[in-house]
This record gives C-alpha cells, sequence and structure tokens, in this order.
C-alpha cells in the first residue's frame, strides 16, 4: 500500500469503530486517506455536491468566504488574476472577488470545465475542494503548473485533529465525498515537495503558499 500523496509505503491502517471505514496514515508527508474501496463514484460524487446549497444569497456562507478572502487573498494579492479551481455550481467566491475588482475564471470538473491550459493565474485558490482528491498530487501538479511563478495558491479545508479519539468522532471524515485529510505537516511536506513557501496559515483550515 502506497501514500496516495507522496507513495510512501503505509505502515499504520486503522478502521473506524462504527462506520468500519478504513483509512491509512502516512508517516511521510502526514495525511490520512481513506481506503479506495470507500472513494465514491463520479455520479455519488455530484450527487452529494448537488446537496449543498451555497448561494450569493446565503449571509452564513457569504460570511464564510469572506472571512478566507480576508485573511487568505487580500494580504497577499491586491489586484491580479484568480483562479477558483473547485467553483461548484454557484461560484459564490468568484462573485465576490469581482466586487472586489479582481479578475477571476472558474473551473470545476461538473460545472465549468472549459479552461485554457496555456493560460496562468496570479492565484488559485481552491476552497473545500482539496478534501476531494482522488489523486492529490496529480491535482497539485496541475495547480503548480498554473500558477505564476511569485504567484500564490491559497487553500481552504479543514485540518484533521491530532487525537484519534477526535479524528473518529470529526464530522469531516463521514462525508462520503471527503477521502483525504491533510495536517500542517503535510503542508510542510507539500511545499518542500513543489518549491512552494508557506507564508500563511491559521492552523485550522487556511494555508496559503507562495510559488518561487
Amino acid at each position: 500500500m502506497k501514500c496516495i500523496l507522496c507513495e510512501s509505503h503505509i505502515k499504520h491502517t486503522f478502521e473506524h469503530p462504527t462506520l468500519k471505514t478504513i483509512f491509512h496514515q502516512c508517516e511521510t508527508c502526514g495525511v490520512i486517506f481513506k481506503d479506495a474501496s470507500y472513494f465514491p463514484s463520479l455520479d455519488m460524487e455530484k450527487a452529494r455536491y448537488e446537496e449543498h446549497n451555497n448561494d450569493i444569497n446565503q449571509e452564513g456562507y457569504v460570511q464564510f468566504l469572506t472571512r478566507f478572502i480576508d485573511e487568505g487573498i487580500k494580504p497577499f494579492l491586491k489586484e491580479g488574476t484568480l483562479l477558483d479551481f473547485g467553483s461548484g455550481p454557484n461560484p459564490v467566491l468568484a462573485v465576490l472577488l469581482r466586487r472586489l475588482g479582481y479578475k477571476i475564471s472558474c473551473y470545476d470538473p461538473f460545472y465549468h470545465q472549459k479552461l485554457n491550459e496555456d493560460t496562468s493565474y496570479d492565484m488559485i485558490t481552491a476552497t473545500e475542494v482539496v478534501e476531494h482528491f482522488h489523486d492529490p498530487m496529480k491535482e497539485f501538479k496541475w495547480i503548480d503548473e498554473h500558477v505564476k511563478q511569485k504567484g500564490y495558491i491559497s487553500l481552504m479545508t479543514l485540518f484533521y485533529p491530532k487525537e484519534n479519539a477526535k479524528f473518529l468522532n470529526w464530522y469531516y471524515q463521514r462525508d462520503l465525498s471527503h477521502v483525504v485529510f491533510y495536517s500542517p505537516e503535510t503542508w510542510m511536506w507539500l511545499a518542500h515537495t513543489l518549491g512552494w513557501e508557506i507564508i500563511y496559515s491559521d492552523d485550522y483550515r487556511i494555508v496559503v503558499f507562495k510559488k518561487n
């Protein structure tokens, strides 16, 4: 068994005591991921996706994304081009950023598939996306190839709790479409591997990299 992210040999596997989901934890990059037998099909993932009712009229969701903008975008990029990677059916983040004067494009494997492969961006964002990656290194390498030199990668995903009991009770891992979970150690490994620099983290759900 190899790690889903770094391809190191997996030595630690555990089973959820009630859900019976099998997880693997990597000692090299720190990532935890579900066994591939628990990965949803594309149809299952899209059906789960469409259960989300996030739109510009939902005040709570707008506040949620506004915090991300205030912490993960505005301090680093005052203007320029952005790509919202995994924008969903209603790209609320794009609406909010356009109001602030940013030029933003959207990509989503289900809803916004048109993308110029030759374009690079000043910043690529992925909010509540990377936990869905079935092949995370492939996706992170794509992001790396499409962000400009000295550009930024801003991610939002809950970092997993370190205590085993808390992880087993953690709601995030119960979502059938969430298959891979990250820690600060994972972000350090990823930065070292791809030549990125961590320039901000709230140690909870937001991490920002600079491509050097």
